[in-house]
């Protein structure tokens, strides 16, 4: 007897294309699941970068003791109030404050002035006007500096002018008026 043979085998029209069409959807569907693990990566590093830059700035930001005055002797009232004898005096320490502050951060002082005349109302208010030059980047922490800290100052005005010859808006003019309350000290 002789072995019957079997028949070949034939596949149906179309199926080694519809195997290929197949694989060409898993393989897009893989580098698709891919692409957003990397997106979901490269948005995670970013985030953290953001995070820490942050941070820093944060404290950089921190509140910091007054600083003291050129002749070593600490600040003065160390309340809410601009503690001098004279109104002269406590003009003088508004200003060298300010001024310190816009030092602090590398601005240069332009124009400023103390109008102690203020001072003699029933309310004791100094105020101080300025004209200041300084880097964009720097001026959030010089208002900061102006107002953390005791005596208490108050900016009322402020007017921001990027300089003419500067690229970008890299350097300011600011004006600003600072607001102090003063009591004679004994």
């Amino acid at each position: 007897m002789t072995p019957i043979a079997e028949p070949p085998r034939l596949e149906r029209p179309g199926a080694h294309r519809r195997r290929l069409v197949a694989f060409g959807l898993y393989a897009a569907a893989a580098l698709t699941l891919i692409g957003a693990g990397t997106m979901s990566l490269t948005a995670a590093f970013d985030d953290d970068a953001w995070l820490a830059d942050n941070r820093d700035r944060g404290r950089a930001l921190a509140p910091r003791p007054a600083p003291t005055p050129p002749g070593g002797d600490p600040a003065p009232a160390a309340g809410a109030l601009v503690g001098a004898k004279t109104v002269g005096v406590a003009a003088a320490s508004l200003q060298q404050r300010v001024e310190a502050a816009a030092r602090e951060v590398g601005a240069k002082t332009l124009s400023s002035r103390v109008d102690p005349q203020s001072a003699s109302a029933a309310n004791g208010a100094l105020a101080y006007v300025g004209e200041i030059e300084l880097d964009a980047a720097v001026l959030q922490r010089l208002l900061y500096n102006i107002e953390a800290g005791t005596p208490f100052l108050e900016i009322d005005d402020l007017s921001i002018r990027p300089l003419r010859d500067a690229e970008a808006g890299e350097r300011l003019r600011v004006s600003l008026a600072v607001t102090a309350y003063w009591r004679p000290s004994p």
